[in-house]
């Protein structure tokens, strides 16, 4: 197969991810969003543990205590966090949402395993190693798992009773010509009608038969495609790296329009209403286009990367920027109604749960907010909640910054140490 031409862009986004995902923390790290069931909140945190947290409260349950990725032994409870400085530690992530049907989680984690895990106590209950890294998300629909892995392939799962997984179908599959190192898939699937569509590194948008894995149209963009494509009226709706927004037929691949005003990529997947398109973009800005033609309606300028996807809140928008501001603005105008700086780089999605906002932080906490009007408060839970590789790392930072400020001759007793009780945590809202 010809070598592809815009391998600048593609190295480009290698980089990007790297840039993302590892910062003072060695090591891939995820930026999982959450879903709710019931009272419960379930998200991946940033250093690869699968979390069941009280939505209302923040906090475990005896029941089910943090399970890591990637070594699992299987039984209740999982393995459970190690040394946070061990090797096999610095590997575990998870980059994609988790997905809940019917009591069971289905997760996707770095090392190319998808496990199934009882939502109720934590019990594993299978796990398929599948490829050598997931980066994207799995799928759900119709009794099927969907999941694309960084070789390039999109795979099918079928699931059994009680969580049990099986091999469905692998596209391209191993009779296929298509290159053996063709560029990976990051792109979480989407679903409808019976079509699975993703985006892919190798520039292209594609749709195959759910059932089958056969392709039944592919459209080419000019550059990488890593976010994840949304499915709404018959449209699927997805930006690329050549900083152009796409909307397809979802029959027929067909283009219907496009928006070109970004300046940058588009990274994180879309939000939709019946009215609007919002579009986040790492050029820092969040655009609202019109869902039929795609005019745009207005914009809202953060002045830093969007790398995560926005949400709706009734007639509100929330989104948060990489510099770690979250802000929520009116839907049908883009106006700030309200802003609220964590003061830590925020790079996964929002989960929104009524007029509560779930989201991790770069410094591996878990964080809500709640709308109360047309304001942010922080006052939902006692404070984030803190992993123990964040208290980790927290406490590392306090150390090097205490031996800091003894050379500088500050006292011991003149230096506060950093809170991870969360019992006098003061909100930044």
């Amino acid at each position: 197969m010809t070598i592809y031409v815009l391998v600048g862009t593609l190295f480009a986004g290698i980089l990007l991810f790297a840039s993302i995902g590892c910062s003072h923390f060695s090591g891939p790290q995820g930026w999982s969003g959450g879903v709710i069931v019931d009272d419960a909140l379930v998200i991946g945190s940033m250093d690869g543990l699968l979390l069941s947290l009280n939505k209302n409260t923040g906090q475990e349950t005896e029941e089910w205590k943090p399970l890591v990725f990637p070594r699992f032994s299987g039984g209740k409870g999982g393995i459970l966090a190690g040394n946070p400085d061990s090797e096999n530690e610095k590997k575990r992530a998870i980059y994609g949402s988790p997905v809940v049907h019917e009591g069971i989680i289905y997760v996707a984690s770095y090392d190319g395993v998808i496990t199934a895990v009882n939502l109720e106590n934590g019990e594993i209950l299978d796990r398929l190693i599948i490829a050598e890294q997931l980066v994207g998300g799995v799928t759900f629909h119709d009794k099927k798992l969907f999941v694309g892995s960084s070789d390039g392939s999109m795979h099918a799962l079928e699931v059994l009773r009680d969580g049990k997984m099986t091999r469905l179908w692998e596209w391209p599959g191993k009779s296929s010509n298509y290159e053996a190192t063709r560029p990976g898939i990051w792109s979480s699937p989407a679903t409808h009608n019976g079509t699975v569509f993703f985006g892919s590194l190798d520039h292209k948008v594609y749709g195959l038969d759910s059932s089958t894995g056969e392709e039944i149209w592919a459209f080419t963009t000019n550059a990488a495609v890593a976010a994840s494509p949304v499915v709404y009226g018959g449209t699927v709706f997805v930006g690329s790296f050549d900083k152009i927004f796409y909307a397809l037929n979802a029959e027929d691949g067909e283009e219907i329009w496009r928006f070109t005003g970004a300046s940058n990529w588009y990274w994180g997947s879309a939000a939709v209403t019946e009215k609007y398109v919002l579009a986040p973009s790492l050029d820092g800005k969040l655009y609202a286009l019109d869902r039929i033609t795609g005019r745009p309606v207005w914009e809202f300028d953060t002045g830093s990367p969007i790398v995560g996807s926005p949400a709706i809140a009734k007639d509100n928008v929330v989104v948060a920027s990489r510099d770690g501001d979250v802000y929520l603005l009116e839907l049908d105008t883009g106006f700030a109604l309200d802003k609220c700086p964590i003061d830590e780089k925020i790079e996964t999605p929002m989960t929104i749960d009524g007029d509560a906002i779930y989201f991790g932080a770069r410094d591996h906490t878990i964080r809500s907010l709640r709308i109360d009007r047309a304001t942010l408060d922080e006052d939902l839970w006692p404070s984030p909640y803190f992993t123990d590789n964040a208290k980790h790392n927290l406490r590392k930072k306090h150390e090097r910054e205490q031996e800091e400020k003894k050379w500088n001759g500050v006292k011991d007793e003149d230096y506060k140490a950093p809170n991870l009780s969360g019992g006098e945590y003061e909100s930044k809202c």
